[in-house]
């Protein structure tokens, strides 16, 4: 685990590694920079922005989802639980014992697929121009899980079985990054959420489709 000392100076390698991914042409600099004066006990700087700025406000929202996906000291599952609900909507709880956060799945769903099946369909989306997160890894099971909207029709399901895809649908349970997965085996996020925002169920599983050369679905 990095220490606070040491985090602005990582900036660079926690993105190398995938562990962190900056919002749209923030400069990695400005980040660091800004997350050196919060380690100070200062409020952030601005933080740049192509031609704008991101205000102090939302500059600490940044830094608290570069903690999140650094294990960052004071990040906890009760405060991880916290920002999931609060900043990214998402209907977490956590188990008070084991440190374990899970949401149950309704507006939000989630697919599943073998990591690299999930790289190449990241790229897919990102190649029409509609991201790829959030998404969580799991090395234990060498899975990636896309958490999306719910808008996924059944068509686009056939065939995608024996390539190791699922949905987890209404009522099933979905596992989140937590504090206390610690160790290259347990879940971290490949692209964290830092808003509401989730990508589409069906576009997803249509990018997964052409990755898979499966024939598309046209949805009435």
């Amino acid at each position: 685990m990095a220490q606070e000392h040491d985090l602005p100076q990582r900036v660079p390698e926690f993105v190398a590694q995938g562990r962190w991914e900056p919002p749209s042409a923030l400069a990695l600099a400005d980040v660091a920079t800004a997350l050196r004066d919060w380690d100070a006990g200062e409020a952030p700087a601005r933080l740049s922005r192509g031609r704008g700025e991101v205000a102090p406000a939302a500059a600490v929202t940044i830094l608290e989802a570069l903690a999140m996906t650094t294990n960052r000291v004071g990040d906890t599952p009760s405060s991880r639980c916290g920002y999931y609900r609060k900043m990214c909507d998402l209907p977490t709880r956590f188990d008070p014992d084991s440190g374990r956060i899970t949401m149950r799945a309704s507006l939000i769903w989630a697919i599943v697929m073998p990591s690299d099946l999930g790289q190449r369909t990241k790229v897919g989306l990102e190649h029409r121009g509609r991201g790829g997160g959030p998404i969580i890894s799991h090395p234990r099971s060498g899975s990636w899980t896309f958490l999306v909207r719910s808008d996924i029709a059944l068509a686009t399901l056939n065939g995608v079985k024996p390539y190791r895809v699922r949905v987890i649908g209404h009522g099933e349970e979905i596992a989140l990054p937590s504090p206390t997965d610690r160790g290259s085996f347990f879940r971290a996020w490949i692209v964290a959420a830092h808003t509401a925002h989730r990508p589409s169920g069906g576009e997803v599983m249509d990018a997964v489709r052409t990755v898979l050369d499966l024939p598309r679905v046209r949805i009435r």
